[in-house]
């Protein structure tokens, strides 16, 4: 009887075990999800807040990225485009974003994403919009945060 009773309690806790591993997993692929999502959703109102300061946070020191027929870019050539962008008293941009898809795996999150842009002059006429699709490769820096290390992006037509 109590060979019988071994079986079924071994392939219980075995059950409970993996199960709670599984979940356990889960939870840190939704907390980083969460993180990276809460990273490039600050990102946008730091651009669109004209915030200088933070504008370059979201960017690992590593980045390498492309956009369209462009050049490479660096961690340096974005922080300087971007900050060149905000300080310009004759032109206002506005970003929307819309999230695709977020998968982790890690400390290795990729995200599916569409930026849209609004440029307007000082008088908030509109001189141009575009509509960009993109990926990017988030890394989690040894301070825990969720950095782009690498992106590809490119414009979709119609924007």
């Amino acid at each position: 009887m109590r060979g019988k009773l071994f079986l079924p309690s071994t392939v219980f806790v075995l059950v409970l075990v993996f199960g709670a591993c599984i979940n356990v997993s889960s939870v840190r692929a939704d907390g980083a999800e969460n993180e990276i999502e809460s990273a490039l959703r600050k990102w946008r109102d730091d651009f669109n807040g004209r915030n200088v300061g933070g504008i370059c946070d979201l960017f690992a020191p590593d980045l390498i990225a492309n956009y369209g027929d462009f050049p490479q870019i660096s961690y340096e050539s974005i922080c300087k485009q971007l900050k060149s962008s905000l300080t310009n008293p004759d032109l206002n941009f506005h970003y929307d974003l819309g999230i695709t898809e977020i998968i982790v795996s890690g400390d290795t999150g990729v995200v599916r994403l569409i930026w849209d842009l609004t440029v307007t002059d000082a008088n908030g006429k509109v001189i141009e919009r575009t509509k960009d699709r993109g990926m990017d490769i988030f890394r989690r820096q040894p301070d825990g945060k969720w950095k782009i290390s690498r992106y590809i992006a490119y414009p979709v037509g119609g924007g």
